[in-house]
């Protein structure tokens, strides 16, 4: 059932479902092949020709609630790890005690992509959380990829024009902070801001006021590089561990295909992890650099920050 909802929704599938697929397929397929007989033809071609999977077309459903969550940027290794922090987010997101989240820590370090997988988790799970809208609006305005530092299309400079800009500030004639607080209070919605640390003023915090004082089923996440001291519940997200970071790391260098890289012992790909700090981002700007051609000794002498 799990692997139908994340294929009906055009979520990601991870590795260990293919296991379960097979082990499903083979077990029940020959006493049952009468009930499933679609399931029967697809299984029985992805065994003579597993390339047969990518002629198919599939009629994707769409989700039951509205929301605007963007793709996941974690694609070429999938989500991984992390799972005390979702744990701590789903008991602190149905809690009534807290209707202000920040998920915090340093930069590159993997706020965003929790946040974004635990909204993902909420919307296969509605019974569970009952929200009637996910919104998601970023202040980003700088992404890295591919070694360079690619300036995002986002004018969003201060807390009044993210929250001016969202599709739940629908009284566009009265202020915009008042229109979000109202719509928040009369509905159940997850509204999830990204990177709220570059528009951090006063209108930031006449909103942190303003929402903490009223009733509401409604919940906001921010992520931030630090947590606010007031009003919310801080989840710190601290870098990978030693198995998460060395896994990640295989990943990329696997689905890269950096021919340098495949064949170091473990204890070489513990230190390189060990350099940029089990950093995430660090983790794939180094990968990278080696992708494209740079010296793993050279770019390792560089001493500074890589976020800066």
């Amino acid at each position: 059932v799990g692997i139908r909802n994340l294929t009906a929704h055009h979520r990601e599938l991870k590795n260990l479902d293919l296991v379960a697929y097979k082990h499903f397929c083979e077990k029940y397929l020959p006493k049952h092949e009468i009930h499933f007989p679609k399931l029967n033809d697809i299984f029985k071609r992805i065994l003579e020709d597993p390339t047969s999977i990518f002629e198919r077309l599939f009629q994707l459903e769409d989700d039951l609630i509205t929301h605007n969550l963007p793709n996941v940027e974690y694609f070429e290794t999938g989500f991984i790890g992390r799972e005390s922090y979702l744990k701590t987010l789903d008991k602190v997101i149905k809690s009534k005690n807290y209707p202000i989240i920040t998920i915090n820590g340093e930069g590159g370090v993997g706020k965003t992509a929790i946040a974004l997988h635990f909204a993902y988790r909420i919307l296969d799970d509605l019974s569970s959380y009952k929200f009637e809208q996910i919104h998601w609006e970023t202040a980003k305005t700088k992404k890295l990829s591919s070694n360079e530092i690619i300036n995002i299309a986002n004018e969003i400079d201060d807390f009044k024009k993210m929250i001016s800009s969202t599709e739940i500030n629908l009284n566009k004639d009265s202020d915009a902070i008042d229109s979000v607080i109202d719509y928040l209070k009369n509905f159940k919605i997850l509204l999830i801001l990204d990177n709220i640390e570059t528009v951090r003023d006063k209108f930031l915090e006449d909103f942190l006021e303003k929402f903490s004082l009223i009733q509401t089923e409604s919940k906001v996440i921010f992520t931030s590089r630090q947590p606010f001291q007031q009003y919310e519940y801080a989840i710190r997200i601290e870098p990978f561990d030693t198995g998460e970071a060395k896994n990640y790391f295989r990943k990329l260098i696997k689905y890269w295909n950096v021919k340098k890289l495949e064949k170091l012992p473990i204890n070489k790909i513990d230190e390189y992890c060990k350099r940029w700090n089990y950093n995430p981002l660090f983790i794939k700007s180094f990968i990278e650099c080696i992708r494209d051609g740079q010296d793993p000794n050279i770019v390792l002498e560089n001493k500074s920050n890589p976020l800066q």
